[in-house]
């Protein structure tokens, strides 16, 4: 529940105030015999300032479940959807897995007994006396006095002050932060298309629709048999790379659109449906795979966003700083990184540099729109 992205989520209240940008929230092993529950929270400029807020926000947050107590129908839905995901899961590299045999494929992913006990007792331990807070910016840099002695790191190390836990311990829950609606892209339709299938014969796509306004590509599975498919279309302008500003301009909107998607969008994630939309030389590119029975219901709203979307200014702000900061921290990137950008600046008809991209990264205006002649062949 802490990593959920949905309504009445901690990144929904988080993103709501500008603070942060992503959060990831759940287990990681310590060694063997124990493990940290943890919580990574990636903060904005203005988030750095306020992170004793933060923190509150995520007590809040724990509070709220340990009155609303364990959920039966919460742990039906994951049992559920675990179950799905091993029944229809993809071949994996073998691994070591210290599991009796009966259980080595299955230990993962199917729940078996509803516990609710082991969940009040995990709730109990999620209190600010355990808690051990890390912070990274480098505006901290003058206050990391100490070094240690593997890589020479500054950092500092200091207790949190009795005021803060007692604070932390006395939260209240608020209502801005409740548990997540059921999930409606849980699929139910799992059977196999049996109808006759045109496509049989060829190896590749088939275009089966050739419009001025559309070109569709088709085919149909033959190998794997899975209740799955794949959906791609190519939105495609002139306008997404006419010039350097125009590039910023169409990458700065799909921040925003998927930004603006993701509380929507995750419960699909969940249910095993991958999306997502960027930004090419062509136009804009746009994704979902997955479980097909629920398909149509994600691709009408990805499609309803983009066609009414207006950006919040606050967000805009924040993604414009990101995607600035993603232009200047290439030079930190993998050799083999470098070597494509370099290869494309020698072998492509039009690239725009970084340094033309930054010059350009006024953003003067605000997000930029498709032309109404536009061609949109989907594939």
């Amino acid at each position: 529940m802490l990593g959920h992205e949905g309504p009445g989520s901690l990144l929904s209240a988080l993103k709501a105030r500008g603070w942060c940008n992503s959060l990831v929230g759940g287990t990681r092993i310590g060694a063997r015999g124990f493990g940290f529950f943890g919580v990574q929270v990636d903060l904005t400029e203005e988030g750095v300032a306020h992170i004793d807020d933060i923190i509150k926000l995520v007590f809040q947050y724990m509070e709220m479940l340990k009155v609303a107590g364990p959920q039966r129908w919460v742990w039906e839905e994951q049992r559920d959807l675990m179950a799905l995901e091993f029944r229809y899961k993809d071949k994996l590299e073998p691994r070591n897995l210290e599991f009796p045999m009966e259980d080595v494929l299955c230990a993962y992913y199917l729940m078996t007994e509803w516990k609710p006990e082991l969940i009040q007792e995990l709730l109990s331990l999620l209190t600010p006396e355990n808690v051990r807070v890390g912070i990274v910016a480098k505006c901290f840099a003058e206050k990391c006095t100490m070094t240690e002695p593997w890589y020479g790191t500054k950092y500092l190390q200091e207790d949190i002050e009795d005021s803060k836990i007692q604070e932390w311990k006395s939260v209240k829950p608020t209502p801005e932060l409740h548990l997540p609606p059921p999930n409606e892209f849980i699929p139910t339709k799992l059977t196999l298309e049996s109808g006759e299938d045109s496509t049989a014969h060829s190896v590749a796509p088939t275009v089966i629709l050739d419009s001025p306004l559309m070109r569709l590509w088709f085919k149909k599975d033959s190998e794997f048999h899975l209740p799955k498919a794949v959906m791609t279309f190519d939105l495609v302008s002139p306008l997404a790379y006419m010039d350097p500003l125009s590039c910023n301009l169409t990458s700065v909107w799909v921040l925003l659109l998927r930004d603006s998607l993701q509380q929507f969008a995750y419960a699909a994630e969940l249910a095993g449906l991958r999306w997502s939309i960027g930004n090419a030389k062509y136009g804009i590119s746009v994704t979902i795979d997955g479980y097909d029975d629920k398909q149509s219901v994600l691709l009408d709203k990805i499609m309803d966003q983009m066609i009414g979307f207006t950006a919040d200014p606050k967000r805009f702000h924040i993604m414009k700083e990101n995607h600035i900061r993603a232009i200047k921290n290439f030079e930190a990137e993998q050799p083999y990184q470098h070597a494509v950008y370099q290869q494309a600046l020698c072998l492509a008809d039009v690239v725009w540099t970084r340094c033309q991209l930054l010059e350009a990264a006024d953003l003067r205006k605000a997000i930029p729109t498709l032309p109404p002649r536009a061609q949109y062949p989907c594939r």
